[in-house]
């Protein structure tokens, strides 16, 4: 599995994102692209979600598939609905 490449992909991708468009909905396109290298996808969760400032909260939301998952680290304006990628990470499943 070829992390570095998939995490450019998704990157670049991320960074030509309209703000008007869900990040979750980009990524789980853009990890279509790497279905033979991460395997089919299993389902999507939230992690953990907390309070960071007044009308913003910060949330990892989990994207399971068969060979590895990737994290993802947003904030989210409360009042516009806008979400921020604050960071995200890739974690390859042991066999």
């Amino acid at each position: 599995m070829n992390i570095r490449n998939m995490k450019l992909s998704l990157t670049v991708d991320l960074l030509n994102l309209p703000s008007s468009q869900s990040p979750l909905f980009s990524i789980r396109r853009a990890m279509n692209k790497f279905e033979g290298e991460t395997g089919g996808f299993k389902g999507l969760f939230r992690k953990n979600k907390s309070a960071v400032a007044e009308g913003f909260e910060s949330q990892t939301i989990a994207f399971r598939f068969e060979k590895c998952t990737l994290d993802l680290e947003l904030i989210t304006d409360k009042f516009s609905h806008q979400q921020i990628v604050q960071g995200f990470n890739f974690t390859e499943h042991q066999s």
